[in-house]
This record gives structure tokens, sequence and C-alpha cells, in this order.
């Protein structure tokens, strides 16, 4: 699933480099979708892709053989680190959107704070 979610996220921002694309979803927290068929519907799908320099926010299909199918692109803000992330259900805060995102996220997300805490330039000693 991954290499048909960075294709079709990498289809959507051909300019960008695609570092890491993970599915979640807006709405209600998952573990209460045992409830009702309405909660599971009222989720929105989303994708968040991370590039160089941006956290991209893509709309996925509604059903959950499209949800590795980006729709459209919904918003962008600067790249940041995503997590900690703990237990079996994260909650990701994208700009305005809080995006629940499975535990089998959890690497990726961790991969990409790492690689985003190299980037960043180290303080600069504060003068005594």
């Amino acid at each position: 699933m991954a290499s048909k979610l960075l294709s079709s996220v990498q289809a959507l921002l051909p300019d960008e480099n695609v570092r890491y694309a993970i599915v979640g979803q807006k709405g209600l927290r998952p573990t209460w979708r045992f409830l009702s068929f309405w909660l599971i519907v009222a989720n929105r799908p989303r994708i968040v892709a991370l590039t160089d320099s941006d956290i991209v926010v893509l709309k996925a299909g509604q059903m959950r053989w499209q949800r590795a199918s980006a729709k459209s692109v919904l918003f962008r803000v600067p790249r940041t680190t995503l997590g900690p992330v703990r237990g079996s259900w994260a909650k990701l805060h994208v700009g305005d959107e809080r995006i629940w995102v499975s535990r089998r996220a959890y690497p990726l997300i961790e991969k990409a704070d790492a690689e985003m805490a190299t980037l960043q330039p180290a303080p600069a000693p504060s003068p005594s």
C-alpha cells in the first residue's frame, strides 16, 4: 500500500519530493466506530504527506479500498515534527485539523521526526 500511496500523492505534487505519506482520518476518535455506522461515515479520510519543506494534507477516497488514493490538496503548512505518538490511535495537529492515525503509522512518524530534528539548526548557546 505504501508505494501506491506515495505514487498517488506524488501525482498531485509533481514538483515536490514527497518523503513520507500517512493515511489518517479527521473526525471522531476511531475507537468509537463500533457504536454506529454513522460514526464511520462522519469521519473524513486524509493523507498527510511530508515533503522536504512542507506538510501537505490531502483528501482521500471515502471507501476503505480508496484510502490510498489522493483526490485533492486541502492545505499545506511548514514542516515541523508530528510526534510524539502513543496509544492505539494518535491525534496529530496539522494546521487547524485534528487527524487520527493508527499505530501502524508510528514508525514513519518517528522516522520523519528524527529526520526533521537533524535538519533543524542547533540552538545557539546563551551568553553567560
